[in-house]
């Protein structure tokens, strides 16, 4: 790559709306209740989490501008769109996943893994990803 993707300001406009939301609510199915209680969680978790979805973020619009590139035309809208779709759906999976299992390899302020809250994370993280990738995609 020659020089860094600048992302287009509905791009950053998803991010810093959805990001803190996203933050409150991986934290919480992180660390339930003790988020109110626990001031280390907002010391450390929150900005981890901040910036590994603010590089996680950036990789979906780098993989969003290369597909644009590689399927230009309107008539491959279909395969770049269920492309897309697919990327991005791993590429958050990959995120979240490890996130998870590094906070639980680290035992990261006392966190142990629950795989519902991980599913229920997913879910959460996956639903806003699409909801972004509609936006930009408009």
């Amino acid at each position: 790559m020659k020089h860094w993707i600048k992302p287009r300001r509905v791009e950053w406009i998803s991010f810093y709306t959805m990001m803190p939301v996203l933050c409150c609510v991986l934290n919480y199915l992180l660390f339930d209740d003790r988020i109110y209680t626990d001031a280390r969680i907002w010391f450390y978790s929150f900005p981890l989490i901040f910036l590994q979805g603010l590089v996680s973020w950036y990789l979906h619009i780098v993989v969003m501008y290369w597909l644009r590139i590689k399927f230009p035309l309107l008539k491959q809208t279909s395969l770049r769109l269920t492309i897309l779709a697919f990327a991005h759906i791993t590429m958050t999976f990959l995120t979240f996943v490890s996130l998870f299992y590094t906070y639980d390899a680290l035992h990261f302020l006392g966190y142990n893994l629950d795989a519902g809250k991980l599913r229920s994370c997913l879910f959460v993280a996956i639903g806003l990803t699409m909801v972004a990738t509609t936006m930009w995609e408009a």
